[in-house]
């Protein structure tokens, strides 16, 4: 099964917590799972040493202040993806 987790950012945070979470149970069962955040965040930087980061594709799409050009680059990437869940958090 191929799954994308969507986030704004990977600062370490709850949700963030979750997220790496999630995604490396998911990679644990079998899944292919893409995280894909929109906010560029130096993961080491932010202190993150988390196995999902080893079992997952990470994919940064910018938003940069242009909400339109993102969600079409998004679900472009969606698409081409041919993924069977995108979940998503904020």
């Amino acid at each position: 099964m191929k799954v994308a987790i969507v986030i704004d950012a990977l600062n370490q945070g709850g949700a963030e917590r979750q997220v790496l979470n999630t995604t490396w149970a998911l990679a644990k069962k079998g899944c292919q799972v893409e995280l894909i955040h929109y906010y560029e965040t130096d993961t080491a930087r932010a202190g993150y040493d988390h196995p999902a980061f080893r079992e997952a594709r990470v994919t940064c799409i910018p938003k940069r202040g242009r909400p339109f050009l993102f969600l079409w680059r998004l679900s472009r990437h969606l698409r081409r993806g041919r993924l069977d869940i995108v979940h998503s958090f904020k």
